[in-house]
């Protein structure tokens, strides 16, 4: 094992353009590389730019050595733009390329060296002073009369980041030993995942110039605005305390924050939308939508004929998932306008007039928002061709679990005689639950939404945060039978429902009445102010309650994943607990699941520890160390922090299908490549590809994408897509 890292200076800013645009900037130099041979008695090399070529480094590479590095990809921009075409050095073959980042996140663990040592326990850490030395040395220094010069150059620092690079050496050739290689298929699908980086997004920089330039007008436009409206008591719609006040003082009441949700809520009453505070309001809706700020890394990051490399992160999720950087391409925003209609959206953009922006798409800053998407453009000659799986995670579950019904009910409706995925689910529910079908709800989005709730194993509450998100109401339109329904729910549920309507405090509080004491209490919950909140609750409850019945073989599923976790820890090591298709097993530090693929998830330092239920029953609990996920907000624990997490039957089975929905994509993406269809980037669960103008089809690649490998015999795959010269959906 050959272990090898760059230090290098460069006025670019790696940040803002990625290893492959930084490492081209004819600015970029290496500082030193420092490389390290597994097993040799020799100590870390180091090689300085006065120094002769290693040629003891390129015998060990010519004769096949893997070279590995910690975030492999930027090592390999310096070998490639740096050292290859300015120091005369040797390629490296691609397949000779390791990465101890994407190793570590495999199992889960922190992708940074420093957090991967950590939570490993191994001996060899970080150098953070050595790491101070080097932000300074790597960057230019501002300047002086007495000082010129525009870089650091003290002696003492550099001999500092000679050992602070020779230090990273052995902490990386300590963590690639402490854990396995990727398999051979995640291995290829590595080089794949590193093809597809360097071979970049083409953006249509122009449009992404203009798009700029007009919200860079349109905020000085509008904080003139906010400070005229506000009588210059905010002169900025992002004076978040200053508007605050203002919007106090203006509505007479308290606005704890003017976040998107708050802002939203406010603009829906009708007073407030019409009052001098609802135009301030707009202003501030305008400007904070975060994706018109996708612009800048867009033009940041493009380089070589308006690519933008190195945005899918191998492994970004411990599900396996990719993940997005730069500009995000996993959560670009939805077209706002009709296919037919891209072309003129993209014209006024490009004329800078934000008045024609106005007349033609409302809003100028809603309009950017919803171009974002379409400056993703093929270069001349060529066209994209997308295509992404068909509600793949349901169809995923529905396979693992052995739910049968679903799973024909999917066959039928790709052979083109079955109903909508969504109605299909909601008309079972319904056959269960029929008040839930006499809402006046549309069908498909009724089953939307409950597949959404439930299909984890969530409850009333999921369903309530699915109902706000789609802007519905389970108890719109309920009649005396369905409150007399929900009423019954709430006796024979007691203990639950005085939870939630009045909060964990109150079962004891009531434990002790009778029944009639009991009802007379319900009936009161069923009128006045708390009429609605107690209809929603037990509505919520019902229709939970009738998506499991109708959905009997996801609902066990649920609970034999968790048994079967639960089981493998608590049994002897490399014991095998199956749940379905899916297998858990203990090795050392690491509890794995095996998905059908035979790829593996892992989960770090498993434990059980009994917990005490709600309703106050002893329940064993699954616990383990891992990296706290983006958007969870828990107090003392930061995204991205390694710490203590919990998971349970439901999360299990979103660990395993999205795990699985994955390995399908990976599988599709090897065929699709291999068939000509260049990948230029890939978003959840669908594929993009740029090929040239007379090359395939979007009939093929779809087909291409539904041929389900032999590890996935009997799920129901299919794809849909669409091509042309702009990305859009």
């Amino acid at each position: 094992m050959l272990v090898i890292d760059f230090e290098t200076r460069s006025e670019a800013d790696l940040k803002k353009l990625g290893p492959w645009e930084y490492a081209k900037h004819e600015s970029t130099r290496a500082l030193c590389l420092a490389w390290l041979l597994v097993g040799s008695p020799i100590g870390p090399c180091l090689w300085l730019p006065e120094d002769n070529p290693p040629q003891a480094l390129f015998k060990l590479i010519a004769d096949g050595h893997e070279v590995h590095a910690h975030n492999a990809f930027f090592e390999k921009c310096i070998w490639q733009h740096v050292m290859t075409p300015r120091h005369d050095w040797p390629g490296v073959p691609e397949f000779q390329w390791r990465c101890s980042a994407a190793q570590a996140a495999a199992l889960a663990l922190p992708r940074s060296l420093d957090g991967a040592g950590e939570a490993l326990g191994l001996r060899t850490r970080k150098d953070k002073a050595g790491h101070k030395v080097m932000l300074k040395l790597c960057k230019p220094r501002k300047p002086t009369k007495n000082n010129p010069s525009r870089w650091h150059n003290d002696p003492k620092d550099f001999q500092t980041l000679y050992d602070y690079c020779a230090t990273d050496v052995v902490a990386e050739a300590e963590l690639a030993q402490a854990i396995p290689e990727l398999s051979h298929d995640e291995q290829a699908l590595w080089f794949l995942d590193q093809r597809i980086n360097a071979r970049g997004i083409p953006i249509d920089t122009e449009t992404v110039r203009s798009a700029i330039r007009i919200a860079g007008a349109l905020k000085v436009h509008d904080n003139e605005r906010v400070s005229e409206l506000t009588g210059y008591a905010v002169t900025a719609a992002t004076q978040v305390d200053c508007l605050k006040n203002w919007l106090s003082t203006e509505l007479g009441r308290p606005v704890a924050n003017v976040t998107k949700e708050t802002v939203e809520k406010l603009l829906r009453d009708d007073q407030v939308s019409n009052s001098l505070a609802g135009d301030v309001l707009r202003i501030r809706q305008g400007q904070g939508k975060t994706s018109t700020a996708k612009y800048t890394p867009m033009l940041g990051g493009s380089g070589d004929g308006g690519r933008l490399r190195d945005t899918m992160m191998f492994n970004g999720a411990s599900t396996g998932r990719w993940s997005g950087r730069k500009f995000q391409p996993h959560n670009l925003p939805r077209a706002g306008v009709a296919d037919d209609c891209i072309d003129l959206l993209i014209s006024a953009i490009q004329s800078e007039d934000a008045n024609r922006l106005r007349v033609l798409f409302g809003e100028p800053m809603a309009a950017l928002s919803k171009a974002v998407r379409n400056c993703v453009c093929a270069k001349p000659g060529h066209k994209l061709i997308c295509a992404d799986f068909s509600a793949i995670e349901a169809r995923v579950l529905a396979w693992l679990a052995g739910e049968e019904w679903k799973i024909q009910g999917f066959r039928d409706f790709d052979a083109g005689k079955g109903e909508d995925f969504y109605v299909a689910s909601a008309l079972r529910v319904g056959q269960v639950f029929p008040s839930i079908l006499n809402t006046g709800l549309d069908v498909r989005q009724l089953g939307k939404v409950l597949e959404l709730a439930f299909g984890y194993g969530g409850g009333a509450g999921a369903v309530a945060v699915a109902c706000e998100s789609y802007g519905i109401d389970l108890t719109a339109g309920a009649t005396a039978e369905t409150v007399e329904l929900a009423q019954k729910w709430a006796f024979g549920k007691w203990g639950s429902f005085i939870r939630i309507m009045f909060g964990p405090s109150a079962v004891k509080t009531y434990k002790d009445w009778d029944d009639s004491r009991r009802r007379l209490l319900i009936k009161n919950c069923f009128e006045g102010r708390t009429r609605d909140k107690a209809l929603r609750v037990c509505m919520g409850e019902l229709v939970k309650d009738a998506w499991r019945q109708s959905h009997p073989a996801i609902t066990n599923f649920w609970y034999d994943l968790e048994d079967a976790a639960v089981e493998a820890i608590r049994s002897e090591s490399g014991s095998e607990h199956w749940a379905g298709p899916v297998m858990f097993q203990v090795e050392g530090r690491f509890l794995f699941c095996r998905l059908p693929s035979g790829r593996r998830i892992a989960y770090n330092e498993p434990r059980i520890v009994t917990t005490i239920t709600p309703w106050g029953k002893k329940k064993p609990t699954i616990r383990f160390m891992g990296v706290e996920p983006p958007g969870r907000k828990r107090k003392g624990v930061a995204p991205g922090q390694w710490a203590d997490q919990s998971t349970y039957g439901g999360s299990l089975a979103e660990n395993v299908t999205q795990a699985a929905a994955r390995c399908f994509l990976s599988d599709a993406m090897k065929a699709v490549e291999s068939e000509g269809y260049l990948i230029v980037f890939h978003v959840h669960d669908e594929i993009v590809c740029e090929v040239p103008e007379d090359f395939g089809s979007i009939d093929e690649l779809c087909r291409l994408m539904s041929v389900s490998p032999m590890w996935g015999d009997g799920c129901p795959i299919a794809a849909t897509g669409f091509e042309g010269q702009r990305y859009h959906k």
